[in-house]
């Protein structure tokens, strides 16, 4: 036995790895979160559009890397409300893969921000999940990440609302930091979770009415 090998043997008995969907055991030295059953499970490109002329939504184009569903679920999950910051490396790297190969979304895109939490959840999580996604977005995109938005007043969540109480919820809730950093853009506006597109409206409005250009939104995953 080869001493890479024993040393894999020893990681293994001492600092054993758990796929975070499953549990089932795996490698100390394995690079993903999940097992390789429940990475296959995984839905890619859940696609969805919307024209410049849909007045609900203000924004441009929107695209999703994956179903919200099932193990993406479970490591947005983990990645948002357990802590688990290392999660935005695997989980950036499906909205990468899509960005890369869409030109659509990322044509003519000047900078990058993301959708801003509450102070109070800013302080209990010590980090914005969106705003970690879209630095390493930004940062493979070779674009600017600015931190344009903030949340005015607090709401309430909005995985705990019905679909009509969603699109009301966050009306007037978003504001601008510094109009300058947007004026004349295009912005690719990044979030974790699409479902009404209520959340990423309301940020593209504020935006568009500070000078932004255009607003693209792209997300980690589609709400079914």
């Amino acid at each position: 036995m080869t001493i890479k090998a024993i040393v894999k043997n020893v990681l293994n008995l001492l600092y054993p790895r758990h796929c975070e969907c499953c549990k089932k055991a795996m490698a100390a030295d394995s690079p993903a979160p999940l097992c390789l059953s429940c990475q296959g499970r995984i839905k890619k490109n859940a696609d969805i559009r919307h024209g410049s002329k849909n007045a609900k939504h203000h924004f441009t184009l929107a695209r999703s890397a994956c179903v919200y569903e099932g193990p993406l679920k479970e490591l947005v999950h983990s990645f948002k409300y357990k802590g688990k910051i290392a999660l935005a490396e695997p989980l950036s790297s499906y909205m990468i893969e899509l960005a890369a190969n869409d030109k659509a979304l990322t044509d003519g895109i000047n900078a990058v921000t993301f959708v801003p939490i509450q102070d109070n959840l800013m302080a209990k999580r010590d980090y914005n999940h969106s705003q970690v996604l879209a630095g390493r977005i930004a940062k493979r995109l070779s674009l600017p990440l600015v931190d344009a938005l903030k949340k005015t007043r607090r709401t309430k969540p909005q995985n705990e609302l019905s679909r009509e109480e969603r699109l009301v919820n966050l009306i007037g809730a978003f504001g601008i930091k510094d109009r300058r950093q947007v004026m004349g853009l295009g912005i690719l506006l990044i979030d974790d979770v699409m479902t009404t597109g209520a959340t990423l409206g309301e940020c593209a409005k504020v935006l568009l009415e500070n000078g932004a250009r255009e607003v693209r939104c792209l997300t980690l995953s589609r709400g079914i």
